[in-house]
């Protein structure tokens, strides 16, 4: 058996797995409406303003149990319904990768010679098509076992609900939710009600969200509100895919970029909000707090960020763009964006990347699939002045600049020019000394490897190769000029080997 003819096989076997015809979706097991019509029913049977006494107050009690018994048995019907749906597009999409691996796989051989060199890139096309296949699998298992464990939480939420909605149970007359244990608290229930609505697509709740969310200032306290509103957002999209937040993101209109927000402020550690425990309706918990931090954004977000090389790309450009939407004000050193830059950095570093045919030898088309996902990277996180400059005058700075400097952008440097330009406007503000520190980091690599920028593969210089990014670099030091022949206005220390290189533009 054949190199391919073993793929093929593999392939098949994986294939069967996925099972065959249209997988059952949620739309015939929500029941919402119903539950909601009788709690609805139930609610207009309260008793009237000509009934008082004790009789009707203990009527009005039950009246009201038996409403929010209701109530909960739609949201929990509801909730079953999405998950069952997002069990039929997880096997949906997984036999859509493996039909795209398969022809990938068997086009590429068609196209190689009859040779030993043939033979060999033969052997390289099956091995990257196998492991596509492994992590397919693996990508499906995860998010099978994702929406195994949501379901096992809305099971034991139906079993709380068991028994006659007259019964009182425990604390009833104490206002001591049944499902939670906890007291009432309407503006915590407001919040995760309006949360919920908002991921589901609701824009007047997403506003709601979106004005809570944008009083909240990094360094100071949380209100209990705004506790509650970032806790939610937190909680609600832990278990969501990143398809599933890009999808919630999308029906969001002009209020999309809560979810954003929510990512940079849950993952800023300077900022403290309670924990929502990760059960469907549940409520923060005001004396159980965490700080900010990256482990706090969604699961699926995280693994895609802190991934190996090159993998998760196309996740990468979609969670970008979910950053890019959000407001650039909260992105101060955050946790989200730091990681996305070292994202950048480990997929620059593969040698996919290291070998592309345009930037090695000046020829050929530009990268067409993760040149822009890594720009896409640049124009969201990249935002983050303080992440980019702490990572450009770090120890991995200078191999950071090579991996940018020596590649052929697909949009001339653009993307990659913006991580620089900022220095200049930024020269006399309030982050002016760590503008002079990333202008100085990145011209004095300028000044060390001008040769080698001058002369690059295909015998182009830098400004020939990515005009845009040598014009941002000047644009970036031109309030330094001064500094760099020893004047010393930004804190900029001199630089010895610049020399001609500043004309690298084109």
């Amino acid at each position: 058996m054949g190199a391919l003819d073993a793929f093929n096989a593999i392939w098949g076997q994986t294939r069967a797995t996925f099972g065959e015809g249209v997988p059952v979706d949620g739309s015939g097991y929500d029941k919402s409406p119903q539950f909601r019509d009788l709690q609805s029913q139930t609610q207009s049977a309260a008793p009237g303003s000509h009934w008082t006494g004790s009789a009707s107050d203990a009527y009005a009690d039950a009246n009201d149990a038996r409403a929010r018994k209701f109530g909960r048995m739609a949201e929990l019907d509801q909730k079953m319904g999405v998950e069952i749906t997002r069990s039929a597009d997880a096997v949906l999409a997984g036999r859509r990768q493996l039909d795209a691996v398969r022809q990938w796989v068997n086009d590429a051989a068609a196209g190689l010679p009859k040779t030993a060199a043939g033979d060999a890139q033969l052997f390289s096309v099956v091995s990257k098509g196998s492991s596509e296949i492994s992590e397919i699998i693996r990508r499906t298992h995860n998010e099978m076992a994702s929406i195994a464990g949501r379901v096992d939480i809305l099971k034991a939420g139906w079993d709380e609900l068991g028994g006659d909605p007259k019964d009182k149970g425990p604390g009833d007359k104490d206002g001591i939710d049944k499902l939670t244990g906890e007291k009432d608290d309407d503006a915590r229930r407001r919040a995760e009600k309006d949360v919920h609505d908002a991921l589901a697509g609701d824009q007047k709740a997403a506003k709601r969200v979106g004005d809570v969310l944008d009083t909240i200032k990094p360094g100071q306290p949380l209100s209990p509100e705004q506790g509650s509103y970032l806790s939610q957002m937190q909680a609600q999209q832990n278990g969501m895919s990143i398809k599933d937040l890009k999808a919630a993101e999308q029906r969001l209109g002009d209020q999309k970029g809560i979810i954003a927000n929510s990512w940079q402020l849950m993952s800023n550690d300077k900022v403290q909000f309670p924990k929502t425990p990760l059960h469907p309706g549940d409520l923060d918990n005001p004396n159980d707090m965490t700080k900010g931090g990256f482990n706090n954004l969604p699961q699926s977000v995280q693994a895609a960020i802190k991934s190996p090389g090159a993998e998760y790309i196309d996740q990468m450009h979609d969670i970008s763009g979910i950053v890019k939407d959000g407001n650039s004000s909260l992105q101060a050193g955050t946790s989200l964006d730091r990681e996305m830059l070292n994202k950048a950095d480990r997929i620059m570093d593969t040698p996919i990347w290291e070998h592309d045919p345009a930037s090695v030898k000046g020829e050929g088309e530009r990268d067409p699939w993760i040149d822009p996902a890594v720009s896409s990277i640049f124009e969201s996180a990249g935002r983050d002045h303080t992440a980019v400059s702490d990572l450009v005058t770090s120890n991995k700075g200078n191999d950071f600049i090579h991996d940018i400097t020596t590649h052929a952008w697909r949009d001339n440097g653009a993307a990659a020019g913006s991580l620089f330009s900022w220095t200049n406007e930024e020269a006399n503000g309030p982050n002016a000394d760590i503008a002079a520190k990333t202008a100085h980091a990145y011209a004095n690599y300028v000044g060390v490897h001008g040769g080698e920028l001058l002369n690059l593969p295909g015998h182009h210089s830098l400004g020939e190769m990515d005009p845009k990014l040598v014009q941002s670099m000047a644009h970036g030091l031109l309030p330094y000029q001064s500094d760099m022949v020893g004047e010393n206005k930004h804190g900029f220390e001199p630089l010895d080997q610049l020399g001609s290189n500043l004309a690298l533009r084109s």
